[in-house]
């Protein structure tokens, strides 16, 4: 079994990041990330009572979390410690994202939605010349002339109103 940790990394929080490194790497921890910190709304209050401003070039990190975070994982490098990895914001952020898109695709899905590996659902949709659609799971479909009856695959994000990304129809 692999354990690790992860530690938020800000300016200020150098020294204690070396020794949680030190420590971690002491006991055998496999690997320490460190994720830089996030300037967001919920925080953004705390944060500058705190003295950190959000970083110009970087929207919605902490100023100076990166050079820190680098300084942090080269020190470790050089002193032969646990590995220890760098988690910038955007990518965190869009990695939660992804797996709370896939979580949600799998869990709060109806009958005739098939989720994807992209975290989104699809379905099958039989539309007749008076505007009636029938809805099925996709693979229902794939036995069915879709000559004489037009299908369409309909692909979305699994949220509650299931906003539609894109649509194309079977030949």
């Amino acid at each position: 079994m692999s354990v690790g940790i992860e530690i938020p990394i800000a300016p200020g929080l150098e020294e204690w990041a070396k020794k949680v490194i030190l420590e971690a790497s002491r006991i055998g921890v496999s690997f320490i990330n460190l994720n830089e910190m996030e300037f967001v709304e919920p925080n953004s209050t705390s944060l500058r009572l705190r003295g950190y401003r959000e970083s110009r070039k970087r929207p919605f990190t902490v100023e100076g979390a990166l050079e820190t975070a680098l300084k942090v994982v080269e020190w470790a490098v050089s002193n032969n410690l646990a590995p220890t990895h760098f988690c910038p914001a955007p990518f965190k952020d869009s990695i939660q994202t992804r797996n709370r898109m896939k979580r949600l695709a799998t869990l709060d899905r109806s009958w005739y939605e098939k989720p994807t590996n992209d975290g989104t659902v699809v379905w099958a949709e039989v539309r007749s010349n008076n505007k009636n659609t029938v809805t099925l799971h996709p693979d229902l479909v794939k036995e069915m002339n879709t000559r004489e009856t037009p299908i369409t695959i309909v692909e979305a994000y699994p949220t509650r109103g299931r906003l539609i990304i894109s649509e194309h129809e079977l030949c």
